[in-house]
């Protein structure tokens, strides 16, 4: 009796205060989940080998988050990335009169009001559409002030 197992290790990123940034990937046995290929006849449906998987799964659950602020706790702007899609966003996160700007790639994106976001990812074309496999530097800034953040996230999927 063949039996496959998969493990399922999402990628969870968080900002976990303003200025910090980055992705948490958790290691195999802290309580990723698991499942085990269904038999014929024991009441299940059959499953297919789902792809892709390990790292490559990983990958494409990875979302890398940073924030910009004044000094207060939530104030401010914050910034994405997931690789998979290329897909970039950024939101103005607090009514200051401040706007949030993200630059990366030869690209800024800006964006201004509380709760309004820009999105943008491969499926808009040219230079939207990141080089796989090589990292890019986001800076995110509010608009009119010194207070900027900048992190090097890598374009792996």
């Amino acid at each position: 009796m063949n039996k496959h197992h998969w493990v399922v290790l999402p990628s969870i990123c968080i900002a976990a205060s303003v200025m910090l940034g980055g992705c948490i990937t958790p290691e195999p046995g802290d309580g990723a989940e698991s499942m085990t290929e269904a038999e014929p006849g024991d009441g299940a449906e059959s499953m297919t080998e789902a792809e892709p998987t390990g790292e490559a799964a990983a990958a494409l659950l990875t979302t890398y988050v940073m924030a910009v602020s004044d000094g207060g706790l939530f104030n401010g702007g914050r910034a994405s990335f997931e690789p998979y899609g290329d897909k970039v966003v950024v939101c103005d996160t607090w009514a200051d009169g401040r706007g949030v700007s993200l630059k990366y790639n030869g690209k800024e994106l800006r964006v201004s009001g509380k709760g309004s976001c820009v999105t943008r990812s491969a499926s808009n074309g040219g230079s939207y559409n990141l080089e796989e496999g090589k990292s890019f530097r986001f800076t995110i800034c509010l608009i009119g002030t010194n207070f900027c953040n900048t992190k090097i996230w890598p374009n792996v999927n």
